[in-house]
């Protein structure tokens, strides 16, 4: 498995060799999607807490300030 900006790729083995692309999955996809889904759940449009950005981290993008909030653990927490 190969997870890269724009596409995760597998291959493994059983009688033959089996290879697939899985485009849009990549890391920056993933990202878009989670960004995309944190704006549409905030009331703030210009100002987003990111859970899954360190704490003091913050990127722009788009006119909207996403801050890290580092509270990741505890959303995978709450799914286990």
């Amino acid at each position: 498995m190969d997870w890269g900006g724009e596409s995760l790729e597998m291959a493994f083995e059983e009688e033959h060799v089996y290879t697939h692309s899985f485009s849009e999955i990549g890391a920056n996809g993933v990202l878009t999607l989670i960004l995309t889904h944190l704006l549409q759940s905030s009331s703030n449009h210009t100002y987003v807490r990111n859970p899954c950005f360190p704490l003091g981290y913050s990127e722009e993008r788009d006119g909207v300030l996403y801050v890290g909030t580092g509270e990741v653990v505890f959303l995978i927490i709450g799914y286990l």
